[in-house]
């Protein structure tokens, strides 16, 4: 029997993204070590992150996937477990890069898609991340926030 391919859908050009005006605030913890995180995703198709509540792991580790390269070629997916939750950080984290809310950084949750083809980073409640199977696998880089972070990123 033969196999049948699925043709490949046609990736939307994605914003090419100044990396260098991308800040990390002092005041948070984890920027401190923002160099390291940097490399680590780089070096890494998986990695671990683990810190208190207020360290900064919401809002600044998708920063660091752009930083590291990653969301050339394929989002980067951040699960929150609730509506309210995805919403908000969505909004700090593009407030905090200077990009318009909905187009390089969007949210989806049910029956609410603030997203565009120029999306990097797409935050989303965890129910919808299932809902459409999007599984965060290789070539992602993406986080579990609610728990310990977990980062997986291989290749731009």
């Amino acid at each position: 029997m033969e196999e049948r391919r699925q043709p490949r859908r046609k990736i939307a050009k994605r914003p090419s993204w100044n990396t260098s005006k991308i800040l990390y605030p002092q005041d948070l913890p984890i920027s401190k070590r923002w160099e390291d995180i940097i490399a680590a995703i780089q070096k890494y198709p998986t990695i671990i992150l683990s810190g208190e509540t207020g360290s900064g792991k919401t809002t600044q580790i998708p920063k660091m996937c752009i930083d590291a390269g990653r969301g050339r070629t394929k989002r980067i997916a951040c699960t929150q477990p609730r509506r309210v939750a995805a919403l908000s950080i969505a909004k700090r984290v593009s407030e905090e890069l200077n990009v318009e809310y909905g187009r390089e950084v969007g949210c989806k949750i049910r029956f609410a898609d603030k997203t565009s083809p120029q999306t990097l980073i797409k935050f989303m409640t965890e129910a919808t991340c299932e809902l459409h199977k999007i599984y965060i696998a290789h070539g992602r880089c993406a986080q579990n926030l609610h728990t310990s972070t977990s980062t997986s990123a291989k290749g731009p």
